[in-house]
């Protein structure tokens, strides 16, 4: 069965749709992307919320940001796994749109790369759509505040990302962790190089766990997990 899997990549929140089954995401690079397919992505001009004093609204770059690890330590602001805020991120989300739909996680060192001036911690990245339109709406999390909030539109033809069922998912972010770490005959790896990201595989039908290792790779995920019953998904 083949896949497609969507994530935010580099300039203007490119966003990039990767084939073959369960094929993961690739992030930014120089070298040419493992997939033929990609939409590029610009801020919209779409008015944008008024931030509460705790908030910061993020503003994309006009271009692309050179960026070499290290970054951030993933394991900043990460006091909870991921879904343990998903509430806070829902409300300013609905304050964006009534209609806000969740799409997933998105990895933080992708952001990163993207966003300027996002806080000191990685926290995480909670993403949403809405029904009329390919405008999508980031909110960071961190340490359980909201630190920050973006809007995205892709541009060019692609499928439109589908609403994550939460009811589906029996996986957070550190159950993917543990899968991975299951997987390793070595030493495990610090947690501030792993990174996660979470979305329906339209073709599988599933919410799928990515996770990603920077000592490994900054480009690809090292592990697609099944986030239904932590299975492993074969990648290609």
């Amino acid at each position: 069965m083949r896949s497609r899997t969507i994530a935010l990549l580099a300039t203007l929140a490119l966003l990039v749709v990767a084939c073959g089954r369960s094929s993961p995401p690739p992030t930014d690079t120089p070298a040419p992307l493992p997939s033929p397919t990609a939409a590029a992505a610009a801020a919209t001009a779409t008015p944008r919320p008024a931030p509460t004093q705790a908030e910061t609204i993020f503003v994309s770059p006009v271009s692309p940001i050179p960026f070499t690890r290290p970054g951030l330590p993933l394991d900043t602001g990460r006091s909870e796994p991921a879904l343990a805020w998903l509430d806070l991120a829902t409300e300013a989300a609905q304050r964006w749109s009534e209609q806000a739909h969740f799409l997933g996680i998105e990895p933080s060192f992708i952001m990163e790369r993207n966003i300027p001036f996002m806080p000191a911690q990685a926290g995480w990245f909670y993403r949403f759509g809405r029904p009329e339109d390919v405008i999508e709406f980031y909110v960071q999390v961190a340490d359980g505040k909201v630190t920050g909030t973006t809007e995205a539109e892709a541009l060019g033809q692609r499928p439109k990302p589908q609403p994550l069922d939460l009811q589906a998912v029996a996986l957070d972010s550190s159950d993917a962790r543990q899968v991975y770490l299951n997987s390793l005959g070595a030493s495990p790896p610090g947690d501030s190089e792993l990174d996660y990201a979470l979305a329906m595989d339209p073709n599988l039908g599933k919410p799928i766990w990515w996770i990603y290792n920077l000592e490994v790779s900054d480009q690809l995920p090292v592990l697609a997990v099944d986030a239904t019953n932590g299975q492993v998904v074969p990648m290609e």
